[in-house]
């Protein structure tokens, strides 16, 4: 646990923060999991950490990194907390602020232009910009990019979890903006062996049948229904289980679908797990059904736990994690038939992944790389 539950209203540490991380809440998100992480990397360089967030709200509050402090602003919602926020800057005076996840870093952004506080603020956009086809179709988005187009100007980084999402960082900002740079997020850390091999009852084998898994929040950005539809689709030919570990709004949904589909009794709702790794080293097939991701950083965890992968090739990251398709089968976004195809190939004939090649690439997703890279903003 962190050092201690502080307000916005608390003390400082003994002289100056060294690095603030903001973020909404502690929800189990994967934006909020990677901003932990930067907060165990910048305590193992002996700097002086802050996690700051809205409101303390979430089920990460366990995963603080011992050494931290933990800030709640006690805000009712995240665009309302500016004032509180920049008490905390007054109070704290961090000498830099990594924010993450867009509200959070629009409060950052204005925070700064009104020079509540001089200090470096470098933002993360862990999510792409645009890419659902929703998007495209939803003028609050559209709304809400002019915003960011103007309050992101006066960040000092801007830093992309992908090719595709520094692509649209670019463009978004234009000519005459902060420097843009890309950096992986830190998926697998120094403990990813002895996670991956840890006793829990999310590696035991739920069934004797071929076992396919997907992970991430209950939310329609995740395209949860054409995954049920393409397993419903698969079991036709393979008796197979489906796990999907996450929480969210859809929960309810996607179980009265699961029942119109008559998979009910074969897809297990596992809910929130705070260690996947064992069920996904465990699982014959990793799948990620996605509209759009930043990274898709749960890509890089099967990987790395040498499971096979089917993914969507939404924009913006699981093209480059699998390599364009050399370390993973990938299908168009929506397609239920490609993706029960993509599953049913994958089940009956896995590819031997290439190590050596594997490997090398999956080390700039690891702790100290993106951790290195991180620092070199802060020093910069």
């Amino acid at each position: 646990m962190a050092e201690g539950y502080l307000t916005g209203d608390a003390t400082a540490h003994a002289g100056a923060t060294d690095v603030a991380l903001f973020m909404p809440t502690l929800t189990g998100g994967g934006a909020e999991r990677i901003q932990l992480i930067l907060a165990r990397y910048f305590l193992a360089q002996h700097l002086k950490v802050d996690v700051v967030v809205c409101k303390r709200a979430g089920s990460l509050g366990d995963s603080i990194p011992i050494g931290a402090r933990l800030v709640s602003l006690d805000a009712k919602r995240v665009l309302l907390s500016l004032k509180r926020y920049e008490r905390y800057l007054r109070k704290a005076r961090p000498r830099v602020v990594i924010s993450s996840v867009e509200n959070a870093s629009a409060v950052a952004c204005m925070a700064r232009a009104r020079g509540s506080h001089r200090h470096r603020l470098v933002v993360r956009q862990d999510n792409a910009l645009t890419g659902a086809a929703t998007v495209w179709r939803d003028p609050r988005r559209w709304a809400w990019l002019i915003l960011l187009s103007i309050v992101y100007r006066y960040a000092d980084h801007l830093i992309a979890v992908s090719r595709g999402v520094e692509g649209q960082l670019r463009r978004l900002i234009g000519k005459g903006g902060p420097p843009i740079g890309l950096v992986y997020n830190p998926v697998i850390l120094p403990d990813f062996a002895t996670r991956l091999h840890e006793p829990s009852m999310a590696a035991r084998p739920l069934c004797r049948h071929p076992m396919i898994v997907a992970a991430g929040r209950l939310h329609p950005v995740k395209d949860y229904p054409t995954l049920l539809r393409a397993f419903a689709l698969l079991r036709r030919s393979i008796p197979a289980t489906l796990v999907i570990l996450g929480e969210g709004d859809a929960r309810a949904e996607l179980e009265a679908l699961a029942g119109e589909l008559g998979i009910v009794h074969h897809v297990e709702f596992a809910g929130f797990v705070s260690n996947p790794l064992p069920l996904i080293h465990v699982a014959d097939v990793f799948v990620l059904s996605s509209l759009s991701e930043g990274l898709g950083g749960v890509l890089v965890e099967a990987l790395a736990a040498g499971t096979p992968v089917v993914s969507t090739d939404c924009r913006h990251g699981p093209n480059e994690v699998l390599g364009g398709g050399l370390y993973g089968r990938l299908v168009p976004v929506g397609d239920v038939e490609m993706l029960a195809n993509a599953m049913k190939e994958t089940l009956d004939d896995p590819r031997p992944l290439p190590s050596v090649e594997l490997k090398a690439h999956l080390t700039q997703f690891s702790f100290d790389f993106a951790g290195r890279r991180y620092m070199d903003f802060l020093l910069s």
